[in-house]
C-alpha cells in the first residue's frame, strides 16, 4: 500500500482547544472561549491509499463550505465560531488537488471518515461512486454536525466485529486495512490502521493534534469525553509500543515527514529498526 497525504486547506485553533486544563466539558468550553491565544495555521490532511482491492480515502478535508457556521446548531455555531479559524480556497479541496495528482475521485472505491466534523467530511461529495463508511455511533450523534450531503451519496454505517490489539471494537475494510473505535473527540470517532508484518500507519483524525501529545498523554480540549478520550490515548500508545506504528493525525505538520520517512513512534523496542528500514505499508 502507498499512502499520500493531501492538504485540504489550515485552520487555526484556540490553544486551550489543542490542550485540555480541566477534565469537566462545562469548565473545558469556558476555558477555549475565554482564551486570547491561538495556534499557527495547521494543515487539515485527508489521506489517500492505494490499495491492491482499489482506491481508499480517509477523511474528505475541508472545504468553502467551512465558513459556512449557519448550518450547524445554535451551540455549536456559537462555539465554532470562537474557537476555529478556517482557511481554504476552492483549488485546495480534495476533488481539484486529486485530479492534479491524476486521480480521478469517480474511481475511489472507499472513503472513510474518521468523525464527522465538517473539515473531515464536507469533501465527501466529490466521490460520487464510492462506499462512505462512517462509524454507525457517529453517524447517530451527528444532529450538531452541519453535514450537507447530496442525496446521492451513499453512507454505510458499520458495526464493529471484533478487536484489534488493545482496540476492542474494529471492522476489516480489506486486507491490511482496519477501522478501529477510537472514541473521546466525538462520540464514535474512529481511525484507520493501515498494516503489514513489519509495520502500521495509523490515520488517527483528531485522537491528538500531534504526535507530541500522544507521547505527553494529553488531552484536547475540544473533546466530546475527556475520559474516553484519554483512554483511546492509551490504547493508541499500547499499539505503538508493541507494534512499530507511524503516527498520522490530521493537523500534524509534521505527519506528511513522518510518513515519507517511515517514522515510527518512539515508543517500541523495534522502533529505530523499523525507521532505519523501509516498510511495505
Amino acid at each position: 500500500m502507498q499512502i499520500h497525504p493531501v492538504r485540504t486547506g489550515t485552520v487555526r485553533l484556540k490553544r486551550r482547544y489543542v490542550a485540555a486544563r480541566w477534565r469537566r466539558r462545562s469548565l473545558r468550553s469556558l476555558d477555549v472561549l475565554a482564551d486570547r491565544q491561538w495556534t499557527a495555521p495547521l494543515p487539515v490532511y485527508a489521506w489517500v491509499v492505494e490499495h491492491p482491492e482499489g482506491l481508499l480515502v480517509v477523511d474528505a478535508g475541508a472545504t468553502v463550505a467551512c465558513y459556512d457556521q449557519g448550518r450547524r446548531g445554535l451551540f455549536s455555531r456559537l462555539f465554532a465560531a470562537r474557537s476555529e479559524w478556517f482557511d481554504v480556497a476552492p483549488e485546495e479541496e480534495i476533488g481539484p488537488q486529486l485530479r492534479r495528482l491524476g486521480v480521478d475521485p469517480d474511481e475511489v472505491r472507499w472513503v472513510v471518515t474518521t468523525h464527522l466534523c465538517p473539515d473531515h467530511a464536507d469533501g465527501v461529495p466529490y466521490f460520487r461512486n464510492a462506499e462512505v463508511v462512517v462509524a454507525r455511533r457517529e453517524w447517530e450523534s451527528t444532529a450538531e454536525s452541519g453535514l450537507d450531503w447530496p442525496a446521492w451519496v451513499r453512507p454505510r454505517p458499520i458495526e464493529y466485529d471484533g478487536s484489534f490489539g488493545p482496540f476492542p471494537e474494529s471492522y476489516v475494510l480489506a486486507d491490511g486495512v482496519a477501522l478501529v473505535a477510537t472514541p473521546g473527540y466525538t462520540p464514535g470517532h474512529q481511525s484507520v490502521v493501515c498494516h503489514d508484518d513489519t509495520c502500521a500507519v495509523f490515520l488517527a483524525g483528531d485522537t491528538t493534534f500531534s504526535q507530541a501529545q500522544l507521547l505527553d498523554g494529553t488531552v484536547a480540549g475540544g473533546v466530546d469525553d475527556y475520559d474516553a478520550a484519554a483512554t483511546t490515548v492509551e490504547r493508541i500508545r499500547a499499539f505503538a509500543h508493541e507494534t512499530p506504528t507511524v503516527y498520522l493525525p490530521s493537523h500534524d505538520p509534521e505527519a506528511p515527514r513522518r510518513l515519507r520517512r517511515r517514522e515510527t513512534v518512539p515508543l517500541a523496542p523495534a522502533a529505530a529498526e523499523s525507521a532505519a528500514e523501509p516498510s511495505r505499508v
